[in-house]
């Protein structure tokens, strides 16, 4: 096994209440054969990524598979027991940290009982972590720059989960949100949810009573709306902002859809 490990702090009585974050641990495990970690009662909170390999996470009752790309998480106190797969061993990042920062994080980010994160790909933020932590001679330095990035990964296991939880036409509709500032295409939709065009627009027609392309002009226009009603840009800026092809094309689209140009749009908001 090989193991590149880094202390950065070691609890001291009172030191929770003083700083928002402490880092315990940050390390690097090449796991093999003998690799096999049981704590009854953890003293540690931690997070580790797989960058490659399998193994088993039994914690708090549940058995669990983490794999290349996932993260799993031992929040404190809790009995588990992890172990690498023999004939595919895991390579995994891990940090381990402590305080009232920590605990927010936990409590808003994460999903009460819930452990094992699949389809992360963190590798990047880990490895961030990673490098601070063997890069960076201050301490209070080190941990406010671990501290940004493992927000960054609490927000991005908590907007996948959610992601997750939503609907097939809900996560249509979300990809189509994202990209109101784009030109339209089907064919990125499609690409990027991994379905042919066709269910696309059934599954969304069925939900939302429109195809995506309508959803998607609809909303444009109200984006614009709200350009021409709370801020001071230009037709031109606004038609520029949308990807328009020019200001002239966003003035029709925006009357056929509102009845109004955009100028006389904005000047009856404003009487």
């Amino acid at each position: 096994m090989f193991e590149n490990l880094k202390k950065i702090s070691v609890p001291v009585p009172g030191e929770i209440s003083k700083k928002p974050l402490s880092v315990n641990l940050v390390g690097e495990t090449i796991c093999d054969e003998k690799f096999d970690i049981r704590r009854e009662c953890s003293d540690l909170i931690s997070l580790e990524y797989i960058v490659d390999g399998s193994g088993t996470l039994e914690i708090n009752g549940q058995t669990l598979k983490p794999e290349k790309g996932d993260v799993f998480f031992l929040p404190l106190g809790s009995r588990h027991h992890y172990y690498s797969q023999k004939e595919n061993a895991w390579h995994k990042y891990f940090i381990s940290f402590y305080g009232k920062m920590a605990d927010a994080l936990i409590e808003n980010y994460l999903p009460e009982n819930t452990y094992l994160f699949k389809g992360a790909f963190l590798e990047k933020n880990f490895r961030r972590v990673f490098d601070i932590a063997f890069n960076t001679e201050s301490l209070a330095e080190t941990e406010q720059l671990i501290g940004v990035e493992l927000f960054k990964i609490f927000s991005s296991l908590y907007e996948k989960r959610t992601v997750e939880q939503l609907d097939f036409a809900d996560k249509i509709k979300r990809n189509i949100d994202n990209h109101l500032d784009d030109e339209f295409s089907l064919d990125t939709v499609c690409k990027s949810l991994n379905y042919s065009k066709n269910h696309i627009i059934n599954v969304f027609y069925e939900k939302f009573g429109k195809t995506p392309y309508q959803y998607y002009l609809e909303s444009k226009i109200s984006l614009a709306k709200d350009y021409l009603l709370n801020t001071n840009l230009t037709v031109s800026e606004i038609s520029v902002a949308l990807s328009y092809s020019n200001p002239q094309y966003f003035s029709l689209c925006f009357k056929k859809m509102t009845g109004y140009s955009p100028r006389n749009f904005r000047l009856n908001a404003k009487m």
